[in-house]
Parts: structure tokens; sequence; C-alpha cells
């Protein structure tokens, strides 16, 4: 009996022993989410490349109450929306506002949910209402009560499957109980979070049926306490508490074998003592031999030894697979899943912006872009996630800011942050149009969401 069929018999669950999972409850996130989700379609343009100002909107992840990217924020660059604060006739107003609902809509095409800011005022604009599609959620921004026409396009987008939401703030100068309102953001200004927890559980109390957003969180500490806690959804900053850049945390068993195969091939080890590295792992064996016979790879007939493995994906996508595992290995925390999906999209997005420009070993950036964030993926420091791995010298010297791959990993970081003017100043240094930065960034959220669903 060859391993491979060892293996598939030793890791298939049978039937009987199969565990049985009990249906979750449904709450009122979940409820919100399948009332709006318009029907997914099986393909989904990037597009964002074809828009005039698709390089000024960027995407935050959505965590929900398990814990999981449930969507994205879509927003502006903030001095781009500060530029245009006062232009409410001014024709670029509408078009950036109109590329925003654009990238927010081919998210929602996926079955996620897109969430979008927009001023009160634009309501009153067919052109921008008829940019709203099923299944988007509008977090509505006005200073004063908004108009009877503003208002009115508003029931009649609710009618249509779109959720609409509130900043609380602006909520408690002009309450109105007629409102058209689904949920209420609370945004993360200076003050601590208890402030902000202790603000939705009022809010909760007046009405027990509004889902809670919680926005512009510090840190992924934050995100995690938000939705564990009294809110249905969380975004803002996914880096590391300051408190707990120094915490040192040990590998687990899987993760530190990991490590050691990833070693093994960056000191240039024989082919053969990889291989008897790979089967002294079980579990990772069987993973990379389900891999390797994947469509995703598309080979014409199946493979079942390790040997021929190694030999047809080649050391630098075994790496890249490698650091995948990894990253899939790690949960040490909450919000692990949420962590890996992330993680998983901005190794693509570099992987992306290196083959775009030419950039040598694309599948090593991907791996940076793992491990760029294996810190948070493991609850640790940055130097104590980085200890067991032997990395490249451009791996290593990318990851504390310099060498020739660093600008690649500044660029997807300053995307990620919304910071307009340097993405446009590293986009002119890397030799690309902000349209193909732009593309490549949908196509990486997409592709990393596609990667979990079929890790599942």
């Amino acid at each position: 009996m060859s391993l491979w069929h060892s293996l598939v018999k030793l890791f298939t669950i049978s039937p009987q022993s199969a565990p049985v999972l009990a249906k979750p409850e449904t709450t009122r996130l979940t409820q919100a989410v399948a009332d709006s989700t318009p029907a997914r379609k099986s393909e989904v343009s990037p597009a964002i490349a074809a828009l005039p100002f698709g390089a000024s909107v960027t995407q935050r992840p959505l965590v929900d109450t398990q814990l999981q990217v449930a969507g994205f924020e879509f927003r502006l660059n903030e001095k781009i929306v500060a530029r245009l604060h006062d232009t409410r006739n001014n024709p670029a107003r509408i078009s950036y506002y109109s590329a925003l609902l654009t990238a927010a809509r081919l998210n929602a095409q996926q079955g996620r949910i897109s969430l979008v800011g927009l001023p009160a005022d634009l309501l009153e604009r067919e052109f921008i209402t008829d940019r709203i599609d099923p299944g988007l959620w509008l977090i509505i921004y006005s200073s004063h009560e908004p108009s009877e026409l503003a208002c009115t396009a508003l029931h009649r987008l609710r009618e249509h499957r779109v959720l609409v939401g509130w900043q609380a703030d602006c909520l408690e100068q002009f309450m109105n109980p007629h409102l058209p309102m689904d949920f209420v953001a609370f945004k993360h200004e200076k003050g601590n979070l208890p402030d902000l927890i202790n603000c939705r559980q009022l809010w909760h109390k007046r009405y027990p049926k509004l889902i809670g957003l919680a926005t512009d969180l510090s840190n992924i500490e934050q995100i995690e306490t938000a939705v564990q806690g009294v809110f249905e959804l969380a975004t803002g900053a996914f880096v590391a508490a300051p408190s707990n850049q120094d915490y040192i945390r040990p590998l687990t068993p899987a993760a530190g074998r990991l490590c050691q195969i990833l070693n093994a091939i960056m000191n240039g080890a024989e082919h053969a003592e990889i291989v008897e590295q790979l089967k002294l792992d079980l579990k990772i064996s069987y993973q990379l031999l389900c891999h390797i016979n994947s469509a995703s790879v598309g080979l014409k007939y199946p493979v079942d030894s390790l040997n021929d493995a190694l030999y047809l994906l080649g050391r630098n996508q075994f790496y890249q697979w490698l650091s995948m595992m990894l990253a899939r290995s790690a949960t040490a925390r909450p919000a692990s899943r949420a962590l890996q999906e992330i993680s998983l999209g901005r190794a693509r997005f570099l992987e992306g912006l290196a083959q775009a420009t030419g950039a040598a070993s694309p599948e090593l950036l991907f791996s940076l872009g793992i491990f760029s964030l294996l810190h948070l993926l493991l609850n640790t420091s940055v130097d104590q996630a980085l200890q067991p791995l032997r990395l490249s010298p451009n791996l290593s010297a990318a990851l504390y800011g310099i060498g020739p791959w660093a600008i690649y990993l500044q660029l997807v970081i300053a995307w990620e942050h919304n910071d307009g003017e340097l993405v446009a100043k590293l986009t002119e240094q890397v030799g690309l149009t902000p349209e193909k930065v732009a593309d490549l960034a949908a196509m990486s959220i997409i592709w990393a969401r596609q990667a979990m669903d079929s890790a599942k």
C-alpha cells in the first residue's frame, strides 16, 4: 500500500465517527446578513482596475462574533474626505464615492458584508443611490438631521435589502424615531475601550434589536475584546497592543515542525533529507499530497509519493506552501482564523506585486507576507516569532524595513493603513499604476477567502 493511500486511510473520518455539530443559534447579525446578502455570482470581475479613483479606496476587515472575517469596511483616504467635505457640488466628490460603492459592490457579490460610509446629502442624488446595490451596509454621516429627500431614499433602499446605520454620536444630536435604522456604529476615538463598551450597553438597553458595530479600534486585542463582549462586528488596526509586543509564547509542536522544514530548505538541505523530515510528520505529509493532487495544481496524473511531490512543486513553491501551513497552524489567540485570512491576503498581494514588477522569487514574497504577521498569529513578540526561522537575507531584511524587498512590504502596509500619499509614492517607485495596485489588492482578498474556504 502506498504512503498516499495509508495516509488517506489514517486521516479519513468515517460517517459513524464524525462529530455532530450543533446548529448555531440565529443572532441579529446572522439574520441581518441573510436578509441583505444578494445571490452570489459565480464570477466577479476585479473591475477596480477600471475605476479612475480605485486606488483611493481601501478595505478593512470586519470581524464578527465567530472571530472570523465577515466582510470589509470600504473607505476613502481621510485626506481626500477632508478635501471634499465642503464641496457638495464638486463632480470629483461624486466620482470618488461612486468608486467607493463600486468597490463595495464587488465584495457584496462574494456574499460578504460590505460596509460603506456616505454623507447624508449624497442620498439626494439619484446618480449615487442608483449605485447602492442590495446587500450593502451604509453608515450615514451627518451633522444635522437628514433632509426629507434623503430619508425617503433610505426607506426605499431598505426595501431593497440595504442595511442602514448611523454613527452613535450623530444620532445623539438629532434622535428621530422615524429614521431608518438597522445598526449603530461606535467610533473609537482617543478614549479607552471600556468607555465605548459602556456606550454600546446604554444603546442596547434603549434599542435592543440594533446591531452594534465598533470601528477604528487601535489593535487586535481591542477587536477581540469588542466582539467577545457587546459588539456584533468590529474593525480597526490589525497590530499588537503595545503591552503585548514583548510577550513570549512557546511554539506549538506543529508550528515547530514546520519551522524545522522551512529552515532545512533555506539552509540548502538535500532533497532526500527534506523528504525524510516530512516523513516524521504524517499530517504535513498528508496535507502535501492532498495539495499536489488538488485541482488548483492541475496535474494530469495522481501523485502518491512525497519524493515526486517535492520534485513537481520545486523548492520555492514548497517553501511558499509550508509558510501557508504555518499560518494555518497558528491558533494561539481568539481571532486566529481572521488573522489567517488577513495574512494570506497580504501574502498574495505581495506575490502579485512581485510578479507585476518582474521581481525575482515571487513565491518568497508570498512567504514574506505570512512572516510579517506571524507574531500576531502566534500571539508573541516579533523577535520571538522569527527566532525559530532561519530566513534568507532578503526576507529577514524586508521584515525590518531594509533591503530590496522592503519597498513591497511598505507598499502593502501603507495600503492597509489607508496612507494615500505613501501609497502613491511607493507605487511610482516600483513602476506600477495606482489602478494596477488596486486591482492586485482586490484580487488578493478574493483569493484569501477562497483559500480559507478550501481549507475547511
